[in-house]
């Protein structure tokens, strides 16, 4: 599974003294452990990224260990301002992720903002119906970490040896 990572639930990922983090350890795992890649792209999500800076090193580790995508960053932008002129709404402050979700072919947020649901998967956005993105966001939703929710795009997807999951953890454990 690919899956983008809403900024404001990287501590629920990465962070196992967060209250919520056992709900969202299953994500985490499917990366480290897993087949699963981190999908991101765009301006606002790479400033939003780079003030977590918390999170940094373990997502920095992560592009090394070839477990992150980076959308184009041009293409994500261009989409996320259609978006925003598609849905004018003030609630609406996360047209980033379905652009994200779009031009990175994901199918998988996690986030804990349940406000965006509405606007995210709103199917006039998407070309078909089968590209409107699913949610993660809590423990039942781990169903969703297979290989089904990934785009033929990002295929094959691939594990990584003990000992690049012994060092991305720890970095998780150094913070």
């Amino acid at each position: 599974m690919c899956v983008i990572i809403d900024t404001n639930t990287l501590s629920c990922v990465f962070n196992p003294k967060d209250e919520r983090h056992e709900d969202f350890l299953p994500v985490l795992n499917w990366i480290v452990k897993g087949k699963g890649k981190l999908i991101m792209g765009g301006s606002k999500y790479m400033k939003e990224l780079s003030r977590a800076r918390k999170f940094l090193p373990i997502i920095n580790k992560l592009k090394k260990s070839s477990k992150v995508y980076i959308a184009d960053k041009d293409k994500v932008d261009t989409k996320e301002n259609e978006i925003k002129a598609r849905i004018p709404d003030p609630d609406f402050d996360d047209p980033h992720l379905p652009a994200i979700a779009i031009v990175g072919k994901c199918k998988v947020i996690c986030t804990c903002d349940t406000r965006s649901y509405r606007f995210v998967t709103n199917r006039a956005l998407y070309s078909q119906k089968s590209d409107i993105p699913k949610y993660y966001s809590k423990k039942k939703n781990a169903v969703l970490l297979t290989d089904k929710y990934v785009h033929d795009y990002h295929k094959p997807l691939t594990t990584l040896n003990k000992k690049a999951i012994s060092q991305i953890g720890e970095v998780i454990d150094a913070q």
